[in-house]
């Protein structure tokens, strides 16, 4: 459990300019799907102190945003991946993707502290991140509803950090947060597809189940 309470409590670390110091060190969870971050042969800090450098704006504003989308996105594979009724697809969805985005977090924060910048968010916007309120029914609505929730709001995550980690192969300086950043693009593009696919099942499940009830 301690994997889990570390990697959940890293935005929280990172807000106040901490940092993870060293790997996940008990076993990764089961799942199919894993950024180019996670299979690197270098661990994160290994991989941050090759590539700490010069870095420019763009560098140090997709380090901040990817890292609060991540932060986010923890949170939401945990209770995923712990509430009943989610189909085992989804849970191993969540699995692969909570491995891959906790590695990505810490290369992106051993990259800032390498750079003196912290990781406090940027002022411009984050479209896709989870209301309060949607994390809330995500925690506690029925795990039918939950997987749709969850598989939209990380459709969304995915939609808008692939468009942050374009820019930044476009306009980045730093090797370390360019490479990040075309590994998450692979990734999340397949992730995506794989989403797509999975949300089209958890709505065909529980939409007839709520058109008979309101017909009954």
């Amino acid at each position: 459990m301690t994997s889990r309470s570390t990697a959940l409590a890293l935005g929280a670390l990172l807000a106040v300019g901490l940092l993870v110091g060293c790997s996940d060190p008990s076993p990764e969870r089961s799942g199919g799907s894993e950024s180019s971050a996670q299979t690197a042969t270098a661990t994160p800090s290994e991989s941050a102190t090759q590539d700490a450098g010069p870095a420019n704006d763009e560098d140090i504003a997709f380090a901040r945003a990817v890292l609060e989308y991540h932060a986010q996105s923890l949170q939401m594979h945990q209770i995923i991946e712990t509430k009943a009724g989610v189909t085992a697809d989804v849970v191993a969805l969540a699995g692969g993707l909570y491995n891959g985005q906790a590695s990505e977090s810490e290369q992106l924060a051993l990259l800032l502290q390498s750079w003196g910048a912290d990781a406090t968010p940027g002022a411009d916007a984050t479209p896709g991140m989870l209301t309060e309120e949607q994390m809330s029914a995500l925690a506690t609505g029925a795990g039918p509803e939950s997987s749709i929730l969850y598989l939209q709001g990380m459709i969304a995550h995915h939609e808008a950090t692939i468009a942050l980690a374009e820019d930044e192969v476009s306009a980045g300086e730093n090797p370390g947060a360019i490479a990040v950043a075309q590994g998450m693009i692979t990734s999340q593009e397949q992730e995506l597809t794989e989403m797509q696919r999975l949300l089209v099942e958890a709505r065909a499940v529980t939409v007839p189940s709520d058109a008979a009830t309101t017909e009954g």
